[in-house]
């Protein structure tokens, strides 16, 4: 994997000090690499390069938060009791979630969704007409 621009590792670390300046949020960081703990259940976009999002999100909360944004999620990494595991999986598939691994997620298989994006996804639509 390469590694980022200046110009994006600049912006990723003024954005991770701005959480600081704000106190909002609890920030651990050094060498580049942050963990940021927010007291919300928003989305928002992360900072990329080596910065981490915290947040707690009861599993009641799961399809309403994001359902809004099924159409952009993206790989989940689940890491909970082994009895938990198919509950929470059905709440993410439902809250449009198509790719659940058990915490690797850089490896996947061919044909495998990665990114939230089934490959043929892109080059297809289904269409149905009625005669």
């Amino acid at each position: 994997m390469g590694k980022a621009s200046l110009g994006m590792r600049a912006k990723a670390a003024l954005n991770v000090d701005n959480e600081k300046l704000e106190g909002k949020s609890l920030v651990l960081s050094s060498d580049g690499v942050s963990v940021i703990v927010y007291p919300d259940e928003a989305l928002t976009l992360s900072f990329l390069f080596r910065n981490v999002w915290i947040r707690k999100l009861p599993e009641k909360r799961i399809i309403p938060v994001f359902w809004p944004y099924r159409g952009c999620l993206q790989s989940c990494a689940l890491c909970c009791e082994e009895e938990k595991n198919l509950d929470l999986s059905d709440s993410l598939i439902k809250a449009g979630i198509c790719r659940i691994c058990d915490g690797d997620m850089s490896s996947f298989s061919e044909g495998e969704s990665h990114d939230g994006t089934y490959p043929l996804r892109k080059y297809s639509r289904i269409v149905d007409l009625k005669k």
